[in-house]
């Protein structure tokens, strides 16, 4: 579209990507800090028990982009500790 001497340019963003960067990361702090409750042994488990599903917690970033199929195991694993 033109508006005056301006060049307007329109995007489509899917509604699932709008803010969804880091929510994963936030997720995994979340799960860290609630499970461990500051005791450095329980978050070294859990961080193992998120490696050994195939969640490395050091990989995500704020940044980082959101998979569905990470959330989904994050939550699973939330019924699980009951967090």
């Amino acid at each position: 579209m033109k508006a005056g001497n301006r060049v307007i340019m329109e995007c489509y963003v899917p509604k699932e990507e709008i803010g969804m960067a880091g929510k994963i990361k936030k997720e995994i702090e979340f799960i860290l800090l609630t499970n461990a409750k500051g005791d450095k042994t329980l978050e070294s488990i859990t961080r193992t028990k998120l490696i050994l599903r195939g969640i490395n917690p050091s990989k995500f970033t704020d940044v980082s982009d959101d998979d569905e199929q990470v959330l989904r195991k994050l939550q699973e694993l939330k019924r699980e500790l009951k967090l």
